[in-house]
């Protein structure tokens, strides 16, 4: 099936101007008075080219094209309408825009892979709703390193979506030169609406580690463990730490003097005696050492353990190497 897709700029006055498309049946010129053409199973016109005029939703749809003789489908071409307002932007959009983020849908990663994930909820759940994620190359350079797959998954409720993609033949050790853009494509396959939104990065600007391990002991050493997702070496990809102290709703939030963090194997180590005391709360996050603009991770509630627990946290720890 041919997708074709038409932007319908709306005034304020409520009127827009429609645009002429040229659709084409997939045959030879020589059968060109033996077609003719549905548009939602209604006759449209005859002949091997059909030219429509296309406005609002009522002009979208699927146009299929028909042998006169045989009654053979020859080909389907699918129009597409975007709808936008006079300021250029989509009118009624399918998307809901973040209210932190500003976009209609972003995307993170949590190490230096390559890898990473999209996020984008919609205005309400909607059984005609598809999707498609795109590497868009200015470039037009297929090479395979270019090439991005990703697999879209929704929440419970089919209001929150993501997709994890990856690229092919990622080197986590080379300059990022290009900026990647990924491109969102929202389809309303029942009355044939179509928006298109599209993000540039480099993989060091959307980094958010994942949350890091920690825990507590009796005498007051916190215990933490780098993101079981970062990559390593560490020594080379760096991570700086926060804690944050919480108590009877006041906090405290310092970086985490590096001279004073002990590293023991995969683990490291800081006193911080109040944090074994009741009533108080310890949390660490983490973000890109060498990238001050990147996001910080989550945060990570640093429970106070028991011997039994800090054992059993300690042979966790040696199991996983």
């Amino acid at each position: 099936m041919s997708e074709h897709f038409v932007e319908s700029q709306w005034s304020s006055d409520n009127s827009a101007l429609p645009k002429n498309l040229t659709l084409i049946c997939d045959t030879s010129e020589s059968q060109h008075g033996s077609v003719y053409w549905k548009k939602n199973l209604k006759w449209v016109g005859n002949g091997r080219t059909l030219k429509i005029r296309v406005r609002g939703t009522p002009d979208a749809g699927n146009y299929t094209c028909w042998s006169n003789t045989t009654q053979e489908l020859l080909s389907s071409n699918a129009v597409y309408i975007t709808k936008k307002n006079e300021k250029g932007e989509i009118d009624e959009p399918i998307l809901k825009k973040d209210p932190e983020k500003k976009v209609y849908f972003y995307c993170e990663a949590n190490n230096y892979s390559g890898n990473f994930t999209c996020f984008w909820k919609v205005q309400s759940p909607n059984p005609n709703l598809k999707f498609r994620i795109e590497y868009e190359d200015e470039n037009q350079n297929k090479s395979a390193s270019r090439t991005i797959i990703c697999d879209i998954k929704s929440d419970k409720t089919n209001t929150e979506y993501s997709a994890s993609c990856r690229r092919e033949n990622p080197c986590s050790y080379t300059e990022e030169y290009g900026l990647i853009a990924v491109s969102l494509h929202v389809f309303l396959t029942d009355v044939f609406v179509y928006e298109k939104h599209t993000r540039s990065f480099f993989i060091k600007d959307i980094l958010k580690p994942d949350i890091s391990p920690c825990h507590v002991t009796r005498t007051g050493k916190l215990i933490l463990l780098h993101p079981t997702t970062w990559s390593t070496p560490v020594s080379y990809f760096g991570l700086t730490y926060q804690i944050k102290i919480v108590f009877n709703n006041n906090e405290e939030i310092s970086e985490v003097d590096h001279s004073l963090l002990l590293q023991h194997g995969d683990n490291m180590t800081i006193t911080k005696k109040l944090c074994r005391f009741s009533g108080y709360r310890c949390l660490i996050r983490s973000r890109d050492h060498y990238n001050s603009h990147s996001a910080w991770s989550n945060w990570s509630d640093c429970r106070v353990e028991t011997f039994e627990e800090l054992l059993a946290f300690l042979h966790s720890l040696k199991s996983k190497k």
